[in-house]
């Protein structure tokens, strides 16, 4: 399992000098940061646009590192601010920030995953109809990922017991 942590920071607005040409940026694994990627959500979610201050989101954290999960608050928020303000040339501190951790909270697949999961879903369909599963990992990762999949069962379910009544 892959550790994450997530820590939103809240800028004055203009304080970021060198903002990203789209709504973020994605960091490749090997560097010498933390950082999985930066997401600035006044660009990227409509009712943060007007908002009086400049909301950015990092995520951190790798998979088989755990040195950051291990940091003190405060070492992580310095650390991800050290390397915002650098890439990003931000000239003022923050209005607030706000950290929060998910230890082991994505799986890390292993070799035949896919046909695993598929067979666990064919045993599923066999052994117990009605019952479907849905959840972060199962088809994929992030609230997106888990939002479409609770949609899909969902209408499976009432389907299911459409056909059942």
């Amino acid at each position: 399992m892959g550790s994450v942590g997530f820590l939103l920071f809240s800028f004055p607005k203009g304080g970021i000098k060198n903002p990203p040409k789209g709504n973020g940026v994605l960091s490749v694994r090997r560097n010498n940061s933390y950082i999985q990627s930066i997401v600035w959500l006044n660009k990227k979610w409509n009712h943060f646009k007007d908002k009086d201050e400049d909301l950015l989101g990092v995520y951190f954290g790798r998979s088989g590192d755990g040195v950051m999960m291990s940091l003190s608050n405060k070492q992580i928020e310095e650390e991800i601010l050290s390397d915002i303000s650098s890439m990003l040339a931000i000239d003022s501190s923050p209005n607030y920030k706000i950290i929060k951790r998910w230890p082991n909270a994505i799986p890390q697949f292993t070799l035949m995953h896919e046909e695993k999961r598929r067979d666990l879903f064919e045993f599923l369909s066999e052994k117990y109809p009605g019952l479907y599963l849905a959840g972060n990992g199962i088809k994929g990762f992030g609230i997106n990922n888990c939002i479409a999949q609770a949609n899909v069962v969902s209408r499976k379910t009432l389907d299911y017991i459409k056909k059942t009544i």
